[in-house]
């Protein structure tokens, strides 16, 4: 299950950034904390370590960038850091929930779980997950007199 996580993510954030027309880089100088954008179109936009890329990469899988945004991160392999945890629903949709925090819902399988996320950097999550015992429903046949 980590290893789907794991999938799920990778494969979300090289969606969202294959849809977009640029190029990511660190700029040359060590000293500077920023992550410029070159896009094919000779536009260069130059962002610094933890500013949002707001809207440049289309939608985050996890929900608006107002809510999940991701961030310029010179450290980074990809320079984006999203610190961010998708899990499955039952309805089939994604829910994040951020680094360092849990969230509660309902899993595909129709199990509460309440799941942790900690971003390891460089695309990395760790997740811990736990649930209560799937209930089993009881029914008791009755005979009836009438």
């Amino acid at each position: 299950l980590l290893l789907l996580i794991k999938m799920m993510r990778l494969f979300a954030i090289l969606l969202l950034i294959s849809n977009t027309r640029y190029s990511l880089s660190q700029t040359v100088d060590d000293d500077d904390d920023t992550c410029v954008v070159d896009f094919r179109n000779g536009t260069v936009l130059t962002f610094q370590r933890g500013q949002s890329f707001g809207n440049l990469f289309g939608e985050s899988p996890c929900g608006s960038n107002a809510d999940y945004p991701v961030f310029c991160d010179p450290d980074e392999d990809d320079k984006v850091r999203a610190p961010y945890c998708p899990f499955l629903t039952n309805e089939k949709r994604i829910v994040c929930a951020r680094s360092g925090e849990s969230i509660t819902f309902i899993d595909e399988f129709n199990v509460e779980q309440t799941c942790s996320c900690e971003y390891e950097g460089n695309n990395e999550i760790e997740t811990e997950c736990t649930f209560d015992e799937v209930p089993t429903n009881e029914c008791a046949l009755q005979r009836n007199t009438d």
